[in-house]
């Protein structure tokens, strides 16, 4: 689904990408560590892209819902 051309409410991004902000720094820092015992390669990874989708979800969503 290709929508580049929706432009979200004035606000909706700093409201929506808060908590993937907060996010960031603990996949950072798993990273840096390269802490394989807790988090193998393969499902930090799968967690990674599922935090990503839903957020970008949530966004899309979100800025859909404030057009109407």
């Amino acid at each position: 689904m290709h929508v580049d051309h929706v432009t979200p409410a004035r606000g909706s991004w700093s409201v929506s990408s808060a908590p993937l902000q907060s996010h960031a720094p603990l996949f950072t820092d798993a990273f840096a560590k390269a802490n394989t015992t807790m988090f193998p390669p393969i499902d930090h990874h799968k967690t990674n892209l599922f935090f990503f989708f839903s957020f970008f979800f949530q966004l899309l969503l979100f800025s859909l819902g404030s057009l109407l």
